[in-house]
């Protein structure tokens, strides 16, 4: 399970953006370490919640190979019709956000700038509805 004090740095990232992001709300699904359980959290996520996702990997790590980590991205934008974002930490090893502070504050920047982007394309597309 993902600790509490990544899930507070999370929402720090939402409460840092203000009024920018409203409607935004972070899901945490735990796959438990499984690979079979994180296709089903994952296609649960996106056929029936139908959320915009991003995915965090990377280079350093033995538990997930970033070319996994890579491809399942790819596949995920070729059948998803939501937003996937995808961010790559240099050197990092697995579970980076947990025990690397100085990673974690790129990784919640990152995840930031992907929240804005959602943020775009949902106010557009309000904006089209209305004309």
């Amino acid at each position: 399970m993902r600790s509490e004090p990544a899930l507070a740095g999370y929402a720090l990232v939402i409460d840092a953006a203000g009024s920018d992001i409203v409607g935004v709300e972070i899901l945490y699904r735990d796959s438990q370490s499984n690979p079979n359980r994180a296709s089903e959290v994952t296609a649960q996520l996106i056929n029936r919640d139908k959320v915009d996702i991003v995915i965090g990997s990377s280079t350093g790590d033995t538990v997930i190979p970033v070319q996994q980590a890579r491809d399942f991205v790819a596949r995920l934008r070729s059948a998803s019709r939501t937003l996937v974002g995808y961010v790559e930490l240099p050197g990092a090893g697995h579970g980076f956000d947990m025990t690397d502070g100085a990673r974690t504050g790129s990784m919640a920047t990152a995840i930031g700038l992907f929240l804005n982007e959602v943020h775009r394309k949902r106010t557009i597309a309000c904006a089209k509805q209305v004309i």
